[in-house]
């Protein structure tokens, strides 16, 4: 009998160290994949899927959602401001100090 524990305890510690190698390839994926699409590290472990392909289409929809700009509009804090023209100004401060030149 034995005999038998001992080979049962190697099967459950040869099992319980590729369940880990292959949790451990997958973090490796997921942050090899977060990489390549400029994802920040803290996101990584949020991608879902459980290849590569999955995995990867997952990062570029999380992607396109970081990377798209979300802006206030064309002036400052007021959306409905105008663009500052910096050639206006200029413009503007040369006919106010030269008459106009």
């Amino acid at each position: 009998m034995p005999a038998d524990t001992g080979a049962d305890q190697v099967r459950d510690e040869l099992a319980a160290a590729t369940a880990r190698v292959a949790e451990v390839e997958q973090q490796l994926l997921r942050q090899t994949v977060a990489s390549r699409f400029s994802l920040p590290t803290e996101l990584a472990e949020r991608l879902q899927g459980t290849d590569q392909e999955s995995i990867t289409a997952d990062a570029k929809v999380l992607a396109a959602v970081l990377h798209t700009p979300r802006g206030l509009g064309k002036g400052g804090l007021n959306p409905a401001e105008r663009s500052f023209d910096a050639k206006a100004l200029v413009q503007s401060y040369r006919r106010g100090v030269n008459g106009g030149l």
